[in-house]
C-alpha cells in the first residue's frame, strides 16, 4: 500500500517487479526467545570462548559432562505433521486429518545423560513441584548413580550441565553443589540454542510415544522408560566419531563454534 502510493503503480506491478525482476521474496521475522542486550551477547561470547578453550586444552573435558533437564510426558501426544506425511501423485487427493491436542494427563520426567548414555532418570510424583528442595534430592540420586555407573568420573572429575531454571539456581541447590564439590558448567541467560536434552534426548524419546494413548500414569512411566532404554548408544542424532552418545559435547561444540 505504501509503495503503491509512493510510486503510483498497481499492487500487481509492484509484486511482479519485486518477485520476478528483483528476485525478492517476503520473509517473516524469525521468532527468538528474547532479544539479547549487548552485555548479554558479550557474556555469551565469554562463556562460549571458555568452553571452547577447555575442550581444546583437555581432550577428556567433553567426556566428563553430565547434562539433564525436565520435560512433560503426556498420556496422549499427537503425531507431528512430518510423521503423518504420505507420498502422493499429482492427482491424489490431499490427506485430511482432524486437529488433535495433547492430553491434560501428564507426568514430569527428569533425565541426566553423558557421552556413554543415560546416567539417571526418574518421574516426579503427582502433585510434587520441582523446587529447590526437591531438586536437591534429585541431585543426590544423580550423584549416587554417578558413583555406581561412572566410576572413572566418580574417582576423577565430572561436571554438571543444566539450565538456569529457578529450581536449579536456588540457594539450597547451590549449597548442596558446593558441599559435594560438584562443578557446574556456566550457563548464560536466554541461551540462543536448546539444551542437549531438548534438541536430542527428549524429542527422540517422545517420538516413539506419539499417537499412543496411555490409560494410567503407570502406563506412561513404563512406556517412557521402555522408549528411553531403546535409544541406541550409536545414534545419528547425537553421536560422536566413536559412536557414543555425545549430546552434551555437541551442545558445547556448537555453541562455542557458532558464537565465536
Amino acid at each position: 500500500m505504501e509503495l503503491e502510493q509512493e510510486v503510483g503503480i498497481s499492487h500487481g506491478s509492484i509484486h511482479a517487479i519485486l518477485s520476478n525482476d528483483l528476485k525478492m521474496r517476503c520473509v517473516n521475522a524469525k521468532l527468538v526467545p528474547r532479544q539479547l542486550t549487548t552485555d548479554q551477547m558479550e557474556c555469551h561470547m565469554m562463556v562460549a570462548g571458555d568452553l571452547f578453550e577447555k575442550s581444546t586444552q583437555d581432550p577428556t573435558f567433553l567426556t566428563k559432562i553430565v547434562t539433564g533437564d525436565e520435560s512433560w510426558v503426556f498420556a496422549y501426544d499427537p503425531e507431528t505433521k512430518m510423521q503423518s506425511a504420505e507420498w502422493h501423485t499429482a492427482s491424489s487427493p490431499r490427506q485430511k486429518k482432524s486437529r488433535l491436542v495433547k492430553s491434560k494427563e501428564k507426568v514430569t520426567f527428569i533425565a541426566f545423560f553423558d557421552i556413554d548414555g543415560v546416567v539417571h532418570h526418574e518421574f516426579v510424583p503427582p502433585g510434587q513441584t520441582v523446587n529447590g528442595n526437591f531438586y536437591v534430592q534429585v541431585l543426590q540420586r544423580l550423584r549416587d548413580a554417578v558413583r555406581r555407573k561412572r566410576r572413572d568420573q566418580w574417582h576423577g572429575e565430572w561436571f554438571l550441565y543444566h539450565d538456569k531454571a529457578p529450581s536449579h539456581t536456588s540457594l539450597v541447590v547451590q549449597q548442596f553443589l558446593a558441599e559435594k564439590s560438584i562443578p557446574v558448567i556456566t550457563q548464560t541467560s536466554y541461551p540462543p540454542d536448546l539444551t542437549p536434552s531438548y534438541f536430542w534426548l527428549f524429542p527422540t524419546l517422545k517420538m516413539g510415544l506419539k499417537e499412543t494413548r496411555f490409560a494410567t500414569m503407570e502406563d506412561i512411566k513404563s512406556n517412557a522408560t521402555a522408549e528411553l532404554r531403546k535409544i541406541p548408544k550409536k545414534s545419528s542424532a547425537g553421536a560422536s566419531n566413536n559412536g557414543r552418545i555425545d549430546g552434551a559435547s555437541l551442545c558445547v561444540r556448537v555453541r562455542a563454534r557458532v558464537l565465536l
